[in-house]
């Protein structure tokens, strides 16, 4: 067998060089995987402000015209529920959104002496406790009322 007197090392460097590129490729996508969960997650957090304003709002809406303590002196734009609050859990106690709502008069349209309509609109801005996403949402509606307010 003939052997050559003197090795170079060569693979040795090669085989180096080629698991420092593959470290790099792997700390690479480790970090772009973090990046991704943490884009991801801000938007499910988005999605629970979204939502949470949305719920608010409907559930604004459901307030009979009768809660409402309307008094016949109220002109557009004022306030007639401010600052209702809102929270929404994920059932364990943890707090996925707050809510701040305020809703306002708009104005009433009368139907002869028999209905009304009393028309309102709601503005909602929720919040989430972790990553802090926002949400802002405003409705407009009306309750249909017997004659008078």
């Amino acid at each position: 067998m003939n052997m050559p007197a003197r090795q170079q090392g060569a693979a040795l460097i090669i085989g180096l060089v080629l698991l420092m590129i593959l470290t790099l490729l792997g700390v690479s996508g480790m970090t772009t995987s973090t990046l991704e969960l943490v884009m991801a997650d801000n938007m499910q957090r988005g999605q629970y402000a979204f939502q949470a304003a949305e719920s608010a709002l409907r559930s604004e809406m459901g307030i009979a015209a009768s809660q409402l303590n309307l008094n016949g002196t109220e002109v557009r734009g004022d306030l007639i529920r401010p600052d209702i609050a809102y929270n929404y859990d994920d059932g364990n106690g943890n707090t996925i959104a707050t809510v701040d709502v305020d809703t306002s008069y708009q104005g009433i349209v009368a139907f002869g002496e028999a209905a009304h309509q009393v028309h309102f609109e709601s503005r909602g801005e929720a919040t989430t406790p972790v990553r802090g996403a926002r949400s802002a949402q405003r409705i407009g509606y009306f309750v249909l009322a017997p004659g008078g307010r």
